[in-house]
């Protein structure tokens, strides 16, 4: 993962340059020990996954509702806690609410007060509604541990610029209402949204209408040979081809970025340089192997 362009010379090197994916079905119990042992040391890990993410309900990670082999926010900040890294969390933009994001991050951040109503003991409030304030850090105190989880990334949805459903400009409202619903239960969180790595005028309009909004704009960067070459030095040059397009497409976003949000810097929060299904071909895909 890049924070703040790292891969341009004249940035400054970001300290969460490495950082790791993980998905609410992994056992992260098993990962932390593979990790532990990694040449690498990750800075920053991203939960709950890329796509899946879209689709997850964050209280069904509580206590009770959390299911054999899958990781909540509980087993995923401990997990970072473990290896030292910061925490990053994409929240439910295609399936959610900006309600249910909200309410995220006050479990994980909140602290609750010492003064609990008596009914909160016995109201399970919705996830996705309204909730007295304080309540979902009640919530965490109650059945995890009383220590906020202290997310400082958070993310509003996963490639949604890859969603035929929504255009830019309503992304980028619906974007400005998720942050001001996650930014009303902790100020000092770091929010981000989902630029595109090829659609200019999509980065345009969300930096345009929810760049004052933000703090970092998301992009996600794969690319490899889009063909078998028999030749190495030929394969080598189209590999390493796609480095230079990758950022010469951070360049590009760093100036829009420059125009309509200052303040803002980039994510690269999913990256690969591989033969891979996209490039190849599944059928093909399958022949080189």
């Amino acid at each position: 993962m890049l924070w703040g362009g790292a891969a341009l010379a004249a940035e400054k090197v970001s300290p969460y340059l490495n950082g790791v994916n993980v998905s609410y079905t992994d056992e992260l119990a098993h990962r932390s020990s593979l990790i532990a042992h990694s040449i690498v040391t990750f800075k920053l890990v991203r939960f709950p996954g890329g796509l899946l993410a879209d689709e997850y309900r964050w209280i069904s990670g509580v206590g009770l509702g959390l299911k054999d082999g899958q990781t909540g926010t509980k087993g995923f900040a401990e997990f970072c806690e473990g290896i030292g890294a910061e925490k990053m969390i994409t929240v439910n933009f295609k399936t959610g609410t900006a309600a249910e994001a909200a309410n995220w991050v006050e479990f994980a951040n909140g602290i609750a007060q010492e003064k609990i109503p008596a009914e909160w003991e016995k109201t399970p409030y919705a996830y996705y509604h309204s909730a007295p304030a304080g309540y979902f850090a009640y919530l965490r105190e109650s059945m995890e541990r009383k220590k906020p989880y202290a997310v400082k990334f958070w993310e509003i949805g996963n490639e949604i610029d890859w969603w035929n459903r929504i255009d830019a400009a309503s992304y980028a409202r619906e974007a400005v209402k998720f942050a001001r619903a996650m930014r009303a239960k902790d100020k000092s969180i770091l929010i981000g949204a989902c630029a595109s790595p090829m659609n200019d005028e999509w980065n345009k309009e969300l930096l345009r209408i929810a760049g004052r909004h933000l703090d970092f704009v998301v992009i996600h960067i794969y690319g490899g040979p889009e063909k078998i070459y028999q030749d190495k030095d030929e394969e080598y040059k189209a590999l390493f081809g796609k480095l230079e397009v990758a950022e010469q497409r951070l360049v590009k976003i760093k100036k829009l970025i420059k125009k309509y949000a200052p303040r803002c810097r980039i994510a690269v929060t999913e990256s690969n340089t591989s033969y891979n299904e996209f490039g190849l071909g599944k059928d093909e895909l399958k022949k080189w192997k």
